[in-house]
């Protein structure tokens, strides 16, 4: 039996190989090809469908479905820094970009989006950036019946509810009015409400996070998701105060960092994290890839179930910007 890196190796070898243009707009294998040793634990993600031929006919196919891997669940944690670790730069717009990542980066962003149930951040990135957290740059997948995947839930944590005092535009915030979901996690008193089906408020109660800070821990927003939301893989995006949080509660599962190296931020704000503190989490670089003019870093959990020292696997089980998870 091959490892499950070498049966990815294999599988993408045969297909790059074997692909032809036909009518049927499947991979042909060639004739009397087996291959169902070499994918039946494949940690694959790509929705492909295979056909074997069993005559030399191009029309007398078999139909092979790409079993799919487990499902990735849990936290993954992603976060963007210029060459010293800080994740913004107050400067005055004239001296700065609006974007400090590479459009590659972006695209990687998007696509670790569409592989998760739900995108959280907390209250302060909404206000700073009005941000929509939707997959844009890349297309959305389909699901095992052919329909398209819908966006991932947005996850606000807002322990004061004053995302709804603010109006982002004169409309409100972005996710507020695009018609996609939205959970927000509160612990303001009964005078707030938001008339939209789409944005649902949970009331959770709070608790003291560091000797000096009191929010709602993650760990319950965690168990609500997963047990009332059938929110299961969870995409943390920031900003750095939130990403902390989940850190020093140790709940990041893997970790996606982004560095530009060749960005020093001129105001930068400080995000707080180093190398020492994805460490301290429990996590483990198991590599890092050029990614554009960017760098990114993989990070996992290096304890398994037991508290045994265990390198866990990236999901897909080949780092890789190009054909490695998030697909």
């Amino acid at each position: 039996m091959l490892s499950s890196s070498s049966q990815y190796y294999t599988l993408n070898a045969i297909l790059w190989m074997c692909t032809v243009s036909n009518s049927h707009g499947f991979a042909i294998l060639p004739t009397n090809t087996n291959i169902s040793t070499k994918i039946q634990t494949s940690t694959l993600r790509h929705q492909l469908t295979i056909a074997t031929r069993t005559s030399d006919d191009d029309n007398d196919i078999d139909i092979l479905p790409l079993p799919l891997p487990l499902p990735v669940t849990g936290v993954t944690l992603k976060m963007a820094f210029d060459a010293n670790y800080a994740v913004a730069d107050n400067a005055p717009p004239s001296q700065k970009s609006e974007r400090f990542t590479c459009p590659q980066s972006l695209d990687l962003v998007h696509k670790l989006r569409r592989n998760s149930d739900a995108v959280l951040v907390g209250r302060g990135t909404v206000v700073r950036d009005d941000c929509t957290l939707t997959v844009r740059r890349v297309g959305l997948l389909n699901d095992d019946d052919g329909q398209q995947q819908q966006q991932p839930a947005r996850v606000v944590i807002d322990p004061q509810l004053k995302i709804l005092d603010g109006t982002g535009t004169q409309e409100g915030y972005a996710l507020l009015r695009d018609g996609h979901r939205t959970i927000i996690y509160h612990n303001a008193g009964s005078g707030k409400d938001i008339e939209n089906e789409d944005v649902m408020l949970v009331h959770l109660s709070l608790s003291t996070s560091t000797s000096t800070v009191t929010t709602i821990s993650p760990k319950d927003i965690m168990k609500d998701l997963q047990t009332n939301r059938n929110i299961h893989h969870v995409m943390v995006e920031g900003g750095p105060a939130t990403a902390l949080q989940f850190l020093s509660q140790k709940l990041v599962d893997r970790a996606m960092i982004i560095r530009a190296p060749s960005v020093t931020f001129v105001e930068p704000i400080e995000s707080g994290m180093d190398d020492d503190t994805f460490t301290d989490a429990g996590l483990i670089k198991v590599g890092s890839e050029v990614c554009g003019d960017d760098m990114v870093d993989y990070w996992v959990r290096r304890e398994d179930d037991d508290g045994e020292v265990s390198e866990k696997m990236w999901p897909g089980s080949t780092i890789s910007t190009d054909n490695g998870w998030p697909y």
